[in-house]
């Protein structure tokens, strides 16, 4: 099992560099084709065409100072990419069989109106994104959601400065739907590294596999794993799986997004706005 089409849909709001080297990085050990695209929408939907209550022309400034802006951030998520593909040495190409090598194709995002991550992403076996950290933009959050409940397909979140993925990883374990997910979409990733810890926070909830029955499983896939059992704290389950990837040396992250609803993550908070808020490491994750 392999990556074989890997997506990396850019915002142009912020540097992406990082998450366009990554993708490239994980594009190179399974020979992938990747798809960089912008998710830039049209503005009209969002602007009152009529311009009711406006100024005589005031309507038409402001539309084409928001187009402008627009247009930027279509110019740097392709900028980016681009430069990327070029540092990575790799070659264009827009149909299958055309390489046996790795490939890369960007898509505009006109064509899909700011919908690209589940119209390319749901054919895609990985979306890498940025970070939606503390201080994120609605786009990057929005990017982020798409490819968790839209596209439903493993997310690779790479953290500002982060240059590569590493040789230990560490699975966050709950025995969850959504941990099975993201486990089974970072099955390529577990493969031949120096070491796999399996996190186990407090107690697997009733009727969940439990971390020996993941160990097993991992044990069949020629993955052997060690697992680490932590209590838990109330309302600060993300800071003990972090402290406890650190402590196993872990280089990046396998865990589910959003067990719980997004709304009570939100409201309550939850492990998956913790990690995606403020977790250090590169993570793979599925919902």
């Amino acid at each position: 099992m392999n990556f074989k089409q890997i997506l990396v849909p850019l915002t142009g709001e912020s540097k992406a560099s990082h998450v366009v080297d990554i993708a490239f990085q994980v594009a190179r050990e399974s020979r992938a084709h990747v798809v960089g695209t912008d998710t830039v929408s049209d503005l009209g939907p969002f602007l009152d065409q009529t311009g009711v209550g406006m100024m005589a022309g005031y309507y038409d400034e402001l539309f084409k100072s928001a187009e402008k802006i627009q247009a930027q951030k279509r110019a740097n998520a392709i900028a980016a990419f681009e430069d990327g593909r070029k540092k990575a040495g790799v070659s264009l190409a827009d149909k299958p069989g055309s390489t046996t090598d790795v490939s890369a194709q960007w898509i505009a995002g006109s064509a899909y109106n700011g919908a690209t991550v589940p119209m390319l992403g749901r054919l895609c076996d990985l979306i890498v994104v940025n970070q939606p950290g503390e201080k994120a933009s609605y786009a990057e959050l929005q990017v982020f959601e798409s490819a968790a409940f839209t596209a439903r397909r493993p997310i690779l979140v790479v953290p500002p400065g982060c240059t590569q993925l590493g040789s230990r990883a560490a699975v966050a374990w709950n025995g969850s739907v959504e941990a099975c997910g993201a486990v089974e979409g970072a099955l390529p990733l577990l493969c031949n590294l120096d070491g796999v810890d399996i996190i186990q926070v407090g107690d697997i909830p009733v009727g969940n596999a439990s971390s020996e029955a993941l160990a097993n499983h991992l044990g069949w896939h020629g993955i052997a794993a060690k697992i680490r059992k932590a209590a838990d704290k109330t309302r600060a389950t993300g800071q003990v799986i972090m402290d406890e990837a650190k402590s196993a040396g872990a280089t990046f992250m396998v865990l589910g997004a959003y067990t719980h609803s997004p709304l009570r993550e939100l409201i309550l908070g939850g492990v998956t706005q913790s990690m995606i808020g403020r977790g250090a490491l590169p993570m793979i994750m599925a919902h």
